[in-house]
């Protein structure tokens, strides 16, 4: 139970700072802030936001791919129910 509560704690931790990045270049969107910048700049910012995402993506693929794998060995899926990884 603790291995999964550490690595919960991980994947949370790897999740927050991909979505922190996505959170903060849009910010430039939802302000109008974006046009004090030329194109070139605004699209780095896209890129970096895309980036974020793909890294969030990344981190789902891997949750999920736990899951399987719990499923697979006859668990439920569910962190509390399996007991330790």
């Amino acid at each position: 139970m603790e291995e999964k509560r550490d690595y919960l704690r991980i994947m949370k931790h790897d999740m927050k700072g991909p979505l922190t990045v996505i959170k903060g270049y849009l910010s430039f969107w939802e302000s109008d802030a974006y046009t004090k910048f030329p194109p070139e700049k605004q699209k780095e910012f896209i890129l970096k936001a895309m980036e974020g995402a793909r890294k969030m993506e990344e981190k789902i693929d891997e949750i999920f791919a736990e899951l399987k794998e719990i499923q697979g060995k006859g668990g439920t899926g569910t962190p509390d129910a399996d007991g330790p990884a």
